[in-house]
């Protein structure tokens, strides 16, 4: 027994409906948009025309009352297929920016075990932020990057996250591998070394001619000790901030605590935002759908402006 067209779109359909990965729902989405822009999903009420010349006297007629649109529309009809312009095309709702997935930089050292293989970013940050890498690889340099999966929309009951968390939902913050310091400092990939009160964050450099004398962060049980080392090693600071990403600033409530040496691993990147223009929605569009943002708690806060610190 022959199987259908009909049927072969129905069974492909089937199979795709039972994925729920990206790809699966690319593919699903394709193929309901032809057959929405190619298919005869209405029945023309136009009789089968006879002959070319039937067509012609339909087209004359239309041509003659200036009915140009509905001319072409009686020739979808006619042909069987779906009738172009006038809003029946798909809107296409796919965000302009995506989050990339890049190899990770896993150094040798005592603690590669723990370095991620892989980390995520923002495509628009990507192409700089990879000039980057290349400027800490040409000195005999490495910079491990921590984050392994894209962010995902909080959902609509959740609470709204700290700006902290709105930034890192806009791809927007960067953290540095936790386990590529504070372990050994003469050896380890970053090095965090203690600058009046604060940190300030190197990497090794093994092509460095001459070494450098700092005091290090080194985990100490909870805490963390202060140990003078000397090594060959570069700050960071230079050449993230080239690419625009800048060590995250201790807050008021911060400054009252005691340092953590940790924090100097966590970097943002607020290039473009303009105070008092930026609007949250128009940044969160850049990489999320118009169904994720309604199916969010972030939906409430999308006409907060950008302050110059923050969305409100």
């Amino acid at each position: 027994m022959e199987t259908t067209d009909n049927e072969l779109y129905s069974v492909l359909l089937d199979i795709i409906k039972q994925e729920s990965s990206p790809e699966a729902v690319e593919a699903r989405n394709l193929m309901l948009q032809r057959i929405a822009m190619a298919g005869d999903i209405t029945p023309s009420r136009i009789q089968a025309p006879q002959n070319i010349t039937q067509i012609g006297g339909y087209i004359n007629l239309l041509e003659s009352i200036k009915q140009d649109e509905l001319r072409n529309r009686m020739l979808a009809s006619v042909l069987g297929v779906a009738a172009p312009g006038g809003g029946h095309e798909l809107r296409d709702d796919r965000p302009e920016l995506f989050f990339a997935r890049r190899l990770s930089d896993r150094p040798e050292c005592e603690q590669a075990e723990t370095l991620p293989l892989a980390f995520y970013m923002r495509s628009d940050f990507l192409e700089t932020f990879e000039g980057t890498l290349a400027s800490f690889h040409a000195v005999g340099a490495s910079l491990p990057v921590f984050l392994t999966a894209a962010p995902l929309l909080p959902s609509l009951s959740s609470p709204l996250p700290t700006q902290e968390g709105i930034l890192a939902l806009l791809g927007r913050t960067l953290e540095l591998a936790p386990t590529a310091a504070f372990t050994n400092p003469e050896q380890d990939p970053l090095v965090v070394a203690e600058q009046e009160g604060a940190g300030i964050v190197y990497a090794r450099s093994d092509s460095m001619q001459g070494s450098i004398t700092v005091k290090a962060y080194v985990r100490e049980g909870v805490g963390y000790a202060v140990e003078e080392i000397s090594a060959k090693l570069i700050p960071i600071t230079p050449l993230m901030q080239a690419a625009g990403w800048y060590m995250e600033k201790r807050t008021p409530e911060q400054q009252d605590r005691p340092y953590d040496p940790a924090s100097a691993l966590r970097w943002r990147n607020i290039t473009g935002l303009v105070p008092g223009r930026t609007t949250f929605a128009s940044e969160l569009s850049l990489l999320y759908t118009r169904a994720q943002i309604a199916g969010s708690c972030l939906r409430d806060m999308l006409r907060a402006l950008w302050d110059g610190t923050k969305f409100a």
